[in-house]
């Protein structure tokens, strides 16, 4: 499904905005889904961390007008 939702964006390498809120910042949920739109996908990627680290308004500002898709990760289901 990742695949297809870059596809449709329309255009190589695209800038991909990854929110791992759900999954509280797990770095290695991070790492995995980094791994799966940057290498796989050809985006650039960009964490946008909320949990443990809060950025500034303009920082989120800037990250999300830039971004061509907006990944909202949905965290352990094992909870």
């Amino acid at each position: 499904m990742s695949k297809r939702i870059v596809e449709l964006i329309g255009k190589p390498n695209s800038n991909v905005l990854f929110v791992p809120t759900e999954s509280n910042d797990d770095e290695v949920y991070i790492a995995e889904s980094t791994e799966k739109f940057g290498k796989r996908l050809q985006s650039q990627v960009y964490i946008l961390r909320c949990i443990h680290n809060h950025p500034g308004e303009p920082d989120i500002k800037k990250k999300i007008e830039s971004a061509d898709l907006i990944y909202r990760g949905g965290g352990n289901y094992a909870k």
